[in-house]
């Protein structure tokens, strides 16, 4: 089987969340195309494994494969804006917020010196920026970020893009106080997420209402929505989703006074972060 075709059967893979067969799809890949010294392929593949890689939880491996396929790509004279804005949510999964803004930064920059101006390789930077503001605590530049993000993502018609946006407004406006608004935005960021057949965002959707719900007081509501975001998320082999949704659950249990179930929630976090 040719490169190509190894390729295609990791990247149908890759979007099922199938990510041990999406692995060995995309190595042999990638020995073939070391063989032939395609380097476009190279890259591609690189990149490929740290995506899978991120979805198996295992960042040191994403990181060092993301940074090989960035090498590739900038030695060939390719655009590196893809693979630079994937590091940047890295970093910021991560919490590593300064190192996150530095990557989108850099990846908005060259969009823009390359004269994309409404393009997703600007949008997506934009998105990165203004989710590392948000988590920087800088929520009136993070809603600037994402509301020009937003703005492209509605002119080139990109509906993964725009649900992700409003999604990101959704919280930011739940920080605020703006609780009518969030409400509306995170409404329409899960219309757009089935709209696109994105049913596996229904976990992170789930864990926003259940932040609204607990910015709100509601802690029993909040209690339900997590409980649910976290059963979403273990039907994925995605290890980050699954223990944000139980740190949520830890915290929120906490507000009830429900001390032993969070001291419990706290170490199966920690229990899972180790393996």
């Amino acid at each position: 089987m040719g490169a190509g075709k190894w390729l295609r059967t990791s990247v149908y893979n890759l979007r099922l969340a199938a990510y041990h067969q999406a692995r060995e799809r995309l190595r042999q890949s990638l020995a073939i195309a070391r063989q032939l010294k395609h380097q476009a392929q190279i890259s591609f593949c690189l990149h490929a494994l740290s995506e899978v890689a991120l979805g198996l939880g295992d960042y040191a491996e994403t990181k060092r494969l993301a940074e090989e396929a960035l090498a590739v790509r900038r030695q060939t004279g390719g655009s590196p804006v893809t693979i630079l804005n994937f590091l940047g949510k890295v970093a910021l999964e991560q919490g590593k917020l300064t190192e996150a803004r530095e990557y989108q930064a850099e990846a908005l920059a060259i969009a823009r010196a390359n004269k994309q101006v409404v393009s997703g390789n600007v949008a997506h930077p934009l998105e990165g920026l203004g989710l590392v503001a948000h988590r920087m605590g800088e929520p009136l530049a993070a809603r600037e970020y994402l509301q020009e993000s937003l703005e492209i993502c509605r002119a080139i018609d990109h509906k993964w893009g725009m649900a992700d946006c409003l999604n990101g407004l959704g919280r930011i406006a739940t920080d605020l106080g703006h609780y009518k608004l969030a409400k509306q935005l995170l409404q329409e960021s899960l219309a757009g997420y089935v709209d696109i057949g994105k049913s596996d965002e229904a976990a992170l959707l789930m864990r926003n209402q259940g932040w609204l719900a607990e910015c709100l007081a509601d802690y029993e509501k909040a209690k339900r929505l997590y409980q649910k975001s976290y059963n979403e998320s273990k039907q994925t082999q995605e290890k980050s989703k699954r223990l944000s949704a139980l740190a949520d659950l830890g915290r929120v249990t906490i507000h009830l006074g429900e001390h032993q179930a969070a001291e419990q929630r706290q170490l199966d976090v920690r229990q899972k972060e180790s393996r």
